[in-house]
């Protein structure tokens, strides 16, 4: 979200419906506390202002199903939302998500969910 091809892809998506759950919700918004001593000032403000905006934009799904899927449990609060949201392309960077495997996916009620780097998704959507 910070410039170049994510930022590209994040402003992209916000043409689309995001969703978010009240844990994404909170993990995003505790993120920038964390990129605090990251980030300059303009950075942050940046940040925080793309943040907002795209939580603005954004539904609230109610998590029913907790799933177990990631190496890394709290990206597992992604997959919960993206079936929930019952979505078809979950955005993002993280090697652990970027990393599952389409069985497992599928197995879990996500067959129809494509995971995707901000460049893959602009490439398919653009």
């Amino acid at each position: 979200m910070f410039g170049g091809v994510p930022a590209r892809a994040v402003e992209r998506a916000a043409r689309e419906e995001i969703w978010v759950s009240r844990d994404v919700r909170r993990e995003w918004t505790a993120l920038a506390a964390k990129l605090a001593g990251k980030l300059t000032g303009d950075q942050l403000a940046a940040f925080k202002v793309r943040l907002v905006a795209v939580l603005a934009g954004a539904k609230e799904a109610e998590i029913r199903r907790h799933l177990r899927i990631c190496r890394d449990p709290t990206d597992d609060a992604y997959l919960s939302l993206a079936l929930a949201a019952q979505a078809d392309v979950l955005l993002t960077g993280d090697r652990d998500l970027l990393s599952i495997r389409t069985e497992s996916l599928r197995a879990a009620g996500l067959g129809r969910l494509a995971i995707l780097p901000p460049r893959a998704y602009l490439a398919r959507f653009g």
